[in-house]
């Protein structure tokens, strides 16, 4: 059976047509050439061969005698993905003049948050608690001014670590709209030190 690949050798990419052990061999052989041999060009990216994906037996049905093509998996843009906010973010938080504090010094006064995250935490289920579905990051950075608690040295590190990994206990697309996650429900109702607990 003949196979055809072609490859554009100003991409590093060789053209081959035959049988399919020989185009197989010859296309592993010139990714070896390719990777370790070529000089590497700035413009264009080279595919590491763990991250191809699978190569497929020709069959009916294609142009070139069907089956898949050796393709790279795109590489997943992490800071792209953690973009909003990022750490060198330039939001600034502001008090919001309007927000309703009553009730929030006697709601958090029932808890022993240990981290910044579980602060917010705290603050989040005490403005969710006002009949709505999401608070904003100037809401968050108002309970602290109204309660005159510590700020955390970076605010918008302290959204990114209650938001990452480590806690998850909320999550947001925007500094406007911050909800908390299933987690962070979780730890509140189960997991938060309460005030009472320490006697």
């Amino acid at each position: 059976m003949t196979v055809k690949l072609k490859v554009d050798l100003s991409q590093g990419i060789l053209e081959i047509e035959g049988d399919e052990a020989i185009v197989r061999e010859l296309h592993a052989d010139f990714k070896t050439y390719a990777l370790t041999a070529m000089p590497r060009r700035p413009t264009h990216a080279v595919v590491d061969p763990s991250e191809a994906i699978e190569m497929r037996t020709p069959g009916a049905g294609s142009p070139l005698g069907g089956g898949r093509v050796s393709r790279a998996k795109p590489k997943r843009n992490r800071a792209a993905a953690d973009a909003q906010p990022a750490r060198d973010d330039p939001y600034i938080p502001k008090v919001v003049k309007d927000l309703d504090p009553t009730g929030l010094k006697d709601f958090s006064s029932q808890f022993r948050p240990n981290s910044h995250p579980e602060r917010i935490l705290v603050f989040g289920k005490f403005l969710l608690g006002q009949g709505r579905d999401t608070f904003s990051a100037d809401e968050i950075y108002t309970c602290y001014f109204v309660l005159k608690e510590r700020l955390p040295k970076r605010f918008v590190q302290a959204l990114i670590d209650a938001r990452g990994k480590t806690y998850a206990f909320i999550d947001y697309a925007s500094y406007d709209e911050i909800t908390v996650t299933s987690i962070g429900e979780n730890h509140f109702n189960h997991d938060m030190k309460k005030a009472s607990a320490e006697g």
